[in-house]
């Protein structure tokens, strides 16, 4: 198939649409290959597991029921490895703080609870290799979910992500923010949802990033063969998908007051469980549309103190008090917080 690159710049620039439509302008040169591209996601479980609830048994996993914790990850087992008693020896402390570490390659400062990394974190050396291979120009994208209160303004608390020693990743926990620049370049104005404001008021008129690009993606993808109309299209639905997402959240009216069908309140309490899917939906579609090769996700702070799981009738508690004593009037409440964590991780719509 002729390669469109001389189309790409000018394409991109009279749509006024971001990377996320790249995979469209050189779908057959990353996905036709023989091989899938190699792709990694990482998603921050803060205050651990119950191990003797989600650890299986030494062996063969087919040969054995998952835990109770990993219940939801059973139809998956078959492409699951567990790794348990991972250790981080250059970390040397212990609580919370291990949170800032926990993904570093080498030493840390060795200053107090919260140590700060000298070495890129695995994200940060596995990302720029793939994208520069795939020619993308998003080597990772970091996604949080930071409701109110917790220990977001305790440095560096909700910094999981380093580039180097003086580099910390904050990462990005307005979804609708995140979502306009990951889709929509993250330029200004109508042709510019990156503006968190400007992603609600499209969202809520029904309106599509895609919809900005007139007939100029399907005159686009005319010139295609039939595998790569196909890419394509696979595309534009997950990026719809996303969007049907966005716009029509299903939030519970009881717990945070926002009317179905409407954009949400990303700092809401009651919002999490929907924010949680939202953010989930987001770092998988950025995946299969090939804007990023690495992609990771912090669902708090280093504490979790803000996270009430009120949404689980068994852990209605703070997930930092859960952390420190998991059981409360004989109920081990961390052990249901689990396994509500390891089933959203699954939950993806467009998975």
């Amino acid at each position: 198939m002729k390669k469109w690159e001389l189309a790409r710049r000018d394409l991109l620039k009279g749509l006024g649409l971001g990377m996320g439509c790249l995979p469209l302008l050189h779908a057959s040169e990353v996905w036709s290959a023989a091989a899938q591209p190699k792709r990694l996601l990482i998603v921050m479980n803060t205050n651990g597991l119950r191990q003797q609830y989600w650890r299986p048994k030494d062996g063969d996993l087919m040969t054995q029921t998952l835990p109770e914790t990993c219940t939801a990850l059973e139809p998956h087992k078959a492409n699951l490895l567990f790794m348990p008693g991972l250790s981080q020896p250059a970390y040397g402390g212990g609580g919370h703080g291990s949170y800032v570490s926990c993904l570093a390659s080498g030493e840390n400062d060795n200053k107090g609870e919260y140590r700060v990394p000298f070495t890129p974190t695995v994200d940060q050396i596995v990302g720029p290799p793939l994208a520069m291979a795939a020619g993308l120009t998003r080597a990772t994208l970091c996604l949080g979910l930071q409701i109110a209160g917790g220990n977001a303004g305790i440095f560096p608390s909700k910094r999981m992500c380093w580039k180097d020693r003086g580099t910390p990743i904050t990462p990005e926990e307005d979804i609708y923010r995140a979502y306009g620049d990951v889709f929509a370049g993250g330029t200004g104005g109508a042709k510019d949802p990156g503006n968190d404001a400007a992603v609600k008021s499209m969202l809520a008129h029904k309106k599509s990033v895609l919809d900005y690009a007139g007939s100029s993606l399907e005159r686009f993808k005319a010139r295609l063969g039939k595998d790569d109309k196909e890419i394509v299209d696979s595309h534009l639905t997950s990026v719809r998908g996303l969007e049907s997402e966005l716009s029509a959240p299903k939030a519970d009216v009881a717990k945070c007051g926002t009317a179905p069908g409407s954009p949400i309140d990303v700092k809401a309490s009651g919002n999490y469980p929907t924010l949680m899917k939202l953010s989930l939906d987001l770092m998988v579609a950025s995946i299969r549309c090939d804007v990023t090769r690495v992609a990771t996700f912090a669902p708090c702070d280093a504490s979790g103190s803000n996270i009430s799981f009120s949404w689980v009738p068994e852990a209605k508690r703070g997930w930092h008090s859960m952390g420190h004593n998991p059981t409360s009037g004989s109920v081990d409440n961390k052990k249901f917080a689990d396994r509500w964590m390891m089933s959203s991780s699954r939950r993806s719509s467009i998975a």
